[in-house]
C-alpha cells in the first residue's frame, strides 16, 4: 500500500498528491513513500528491502536516542533497560519490520518530545531546541499527519505550565520553531492544497482519523480496552 503510491509518483512524476491506481489516496501525507522510493532508487528496485529498511531504522534510531537521553539521567544498565525496552514493546516489534509509517513516526513524534526536553533541561528551551523539535513534528506531520502537533502541543504545552515556565511559550524563540515547522510543512501542503483543493486537503487529514469514530458506543469502547 504505502509503497505503490511511491511507484506511481516514480510513474507519473507527480511527487506531491498520493495516489492509488490513478485515483488520490486519502491517507496520510507522502513523506514515507518519498523514502521508499528514494531507497528504491539507490537500490535500482522497489524490493522488500527498500520497503521496509525505513521502518527497521527508525525504530533502531529511536533506540539509541532513548538510550542516549536516558543515559542523561540514569546509569549505563538503566539507559541500556530504556532502550531494550522500547524496541522490544510488541506492536513496535509488529510494525517496525513492515512498511508502515509508524516506525517513522515514533522516530520523528517521540525525537521531538526528547530533543525539546533534552535541551530543555541544559540550556532551557533556546532558540535551536525550539526550531529543531518544530522542525522533527514538521516530518511528523509529514508521515502521518495533524496528530503530531496536536500531541506535541499538548505535551509541552502541559509540561511548562505544570513547572509555572508557560511564558517560554510566548517568545520569539518558540514562534521560530513555530515558523520552522510551517515553511518545512508547507513546502508539500501549499502544492498539494493547490493541485487538488480544499476538499481533498481535510479529506488527507480526516479520512483515516474519521474511521476510529464510527462507533464510539460504551460496549466497544469496553471491549476495546
Amino acid at each position: 500500500r504505502r509503497a505503490q503510491i511511491g511507484i506511481e509518483m516514480l510513474r507519473s512524476g507527480d511527487w506531491i498528491v498520493p495516489r492509488q491506481q490513478g485515483q488520490i489516496f486519502f491517507s496520510r501525507p507522502p513523506l514515507q513513500n518519498w523514502i521508499i522510493i528514494g531507497i528504491g532508487i539507490l537500490r535500482g528496485q522497489v524490493d522488500v528491502v527498500a520497503i521496509r529498511l525505513p521502518s527497521v531504522l527508525s525504530i533502531l534510531a529511536i533506540t539509541l536516542l532513548v538510550y542516549g537521553y536516558a543515559r542523561t539521567i540514569l546509569s549505563q544498565i538503566g539507559a541500556f533497560a530504556a532502550g531494550a525496552a522500547i524496541c522490544t514493546m510488541g506492536e513496535v516489534l509488529e510494525q517496525g519490520r513492515t512498511g508502515e509509517t509508524e516506525g517513522l513516526y515514533i522516530l520523528l513524534l517521540g525525537g521531538a518530545i526528547l530533543v525539546w526536553h533534552w535541551g530543555y533541561c541544559r540550556r532551557g528551551p533556546s532558540l535551536a531546541t525550539w526550531c529543531l523539535s518544530y522542525f522533527f513534528i514538521a516530518l511528523a506531520t509529514l508521515a502521518k499527519g495533524a496528530q503530531a502537533p496536536v500531541y506535541f502541543a499538548a505535551t509541552v504545552g502541559l509540561f511548562l505550565i505544570l513547572t509555572k515556565r508557560w511564558r517560554d511559550l510566548f517568545t520569539w524563540r518558540h514562534l521560530a520553531g513555530i515558523g520552522v515547522f510551517a515553511a518545512v510543512w508547507g513546502a508539500w501542503q501549499i502544492p498539494y492544497f493547490m493541485e487538488v483543493g480544499l476538499d481533498a486537503t481535510k479529506r488527507m487529514y480526516a479520512n483515516d482519523v474519521a474511521l476510529r469514530f464510527t462507533d464510539v458506543g460504551w460496549a466497544t469502547i469496553a471491549a476495546h480496552v
